[in-house]
């Protein structure tokens, strides 16, 4: 089951890094968060809600340029969400490499005019990238498609493809060596784990982070200081700040404080 969902996640990778190379003009105005919006506003059926009081249909997606429930129906949100964050990483990570292959060309139209000049050419050896595929890329798996880590009886929760829906598997995990060594207790939660295969056996990689109960510093400053000065940063033209103050009002100004 890991195996047929590791095919399907590339699978949807692909999908997303075609529809990712037909907007190139867009990637560089996106970040993950932006590029996540834009990549379901482009791929993802949602029907318009019905408004109450009018009776009319409102919002909605119905029509979107690439829907993906047309190569995968019912594909889990969230794991989606973690395709479209690596399909989007793997084309920045493209992109500043294709810039730089473009600063060869132009080097390159420069040299032609250092030689004609009589001057030595600019030397710059780097081949031109391929645009990214899924290839043997593991699988992520997002807060909503693992649960239950058992540092105790070694086992997690997977949501994976059972040949007929999307459900949770329990799967049974070999510590390390160096994972033993760490100590890791209740205190200590797996952040995003990924899933990769190699000679036929799949290694879980994860990070750990440890609870802290240490109070932050605001909660902390306010404990000490219930007393908290409020800033009006609507300052019109003479004044720098205004600060209600034990009763009074001071004024910041160019030249110093007034009350």
């Amino acid at each position: 089951m890991i195996r047929r969902t590791e095919e399907i996640y590339r699978a949807v990778l692909g999908f997303y890094l075609d529809v990712i190379h037909d907007n190139l003009d867009k990637l560089p105005e996106w970040d993950r968060n932006s590029g996540t919006r834009a990549l379901e506003k482009l791929t993802v059926r949602t029907e318009p809600r019905m408004n109450r009081k009018t009776g009319k249909p409102f919002g909605g997606n119905p029509n979107p340029p690439y829907p993906i429930d047309a190569v995968w129906p019912k594909f889990p949100a969230y794991l989606r969400r973690a395709i479209i964050s690596k399909a989007i990483g793997m084309a920045k990570s493209w992109h500043s490499n294709y810039q730089r292959c473009r600063k060869k060309e132009r080097i390159q139209d420069r040299n032609e005019r250092r030689v004609a000049e009589g001057k030595k050419p600019i030397l710059f050896d780097e081949h031109p990238p391929k645009y990214p595929a899924a290839g043997n890329v593991g699988i992520t798996f997002y807060k909503g498609d693992f649960k239950n880590l058992s540092l105790k009886t070694n086992t997690i929760q997977l949501k994976v493809w059972d040949g007929s829906d999307w459900r949770f598997i329990t799967v049974e995990v070999e510590s390390t060596s160096h994972s033993r060594k760490l100590y890791l207790d209740d205190s200590w939660e797996m952040t995003v784990p990924t899933i990769y295969e190699k000679e036929g056996i799949f290694y879980l990689v994860t990070a750990f982070e440890k609870k802290s109960n240490v109070m932050k510093f605001a909660d902390y400053y306010r404990s000490k200081n219930p007393k908290v000065l409020a800033v009006d940063l609507n300052l019109g033209r003479k004044n720098r700040a205004v600060a209600p103050w034990w009763g009074r009002t001071v004024r910041f100004t160019k030249s110093g404080t007034s009350a």
